[in-house]
């Protein structure tokens, strides 16, 4: 189904073998690697419907879904091993939101493949299954009117991105008079990379070295992991 006046349907659209529908959402913030606890989708019914209707759910095995077109449709891509069936005779009202079937497997495929990448793409792919050429409800899409546009409700955890990184720096002596010099030393633990400023740059994840700077002067280590990033300072000062 390809939406042109605001519309769309789950189910059969006049066949029981080539109705498909494809729902593409973009933006989708989950990190790759999380652990999908629940995902389902909201439809917004635009008008009462009361009829059986069946479809399979999945998911298109891609990692960033590419939008579709007459040229590019929902029968034509390629779907996720886990799918889910539906089939109902519930009673839709007119202007009400429904929430359809627990999904988390699809979600949990796609987030779990290694083009998967926080912001991409990501559609949802009906197919029809029932009897009836028009077993279908429909539904209100994102032409129509964007606050009633299907939604696509997810919670997830996290991939464990380990302990914090941590960092220590130091000037040994902390004072000199001018022409001096001080050790400079630092040591940094969960880091992949570290890096000092003053025109230091990356440096190794803990060492020393001798400095002479001409006037006082802060050095401030910086490192980095999965994590997140941390920031240690120590001030040497020149008499």
């Amino acid at each position: 189904a390809l939406m042109t006046d605001g519309a769309a349907w789950l189910g059969n659209g006049g066949s029981t073998t080539t109705s498909y529908t494809g729902l593409r959402f973009t933006n989708v913030t989950i990190p790759k690697g999380s652990t999908i606890t629940s995902a389902r989708l909201q439809v917004y019914s635009p008008q009462a419907q009361w009829i059986r209707y069946s479809f399979s759910i999945a998911a298109e095995a891609a990692g960033n879904s590419a939008a579709f077109s007459s040229a590019s449709l929902p029968s034509q891509r390629a779907k996720t091993v886990n799918l889910v069936n539906h089939n109902d005779d519930v009673s839709w009202a007119a202007t009400t939101w429904y929430t359809l079937d627990e999904m988390s497997s699809l979600i949990q495929e796609v987030v779990g493949r290694s083009d998967w990448q926080s912001g991409n793409s990501l559609s949802i792919i009906a197919k029809g299954t029932g009897t009836g050429a028009y077993a279908r409800k429909f539904m209100s899409g994102v032409d129509r009117n964007a606050t009633t546009a299907p939604r696509l409700v997810v919670s997830y955890s996290a991939p464990n991105a380990g302990p914090p990184p941590t960092a220590t720096i130091s000037v040994t002596p902390s004072t000199i008079v001018s022409g001096g010099s001080s050790s400079l030393s630092w040591a940094t633990s969960n880091a992949t990379t570290v890096s000092i400023d003053q025109g230091i740059g990356a440096v190794a994840p803990s060492g020393s070295f001798s400095v002479s700077p001409p006037t006082t002067t802060t050095y401030t280590v910086t490192g980095t992991g999965a994590a997140g990033s941390v920031s240690q300072s120590a001030t040497l000062t020149v008499n």
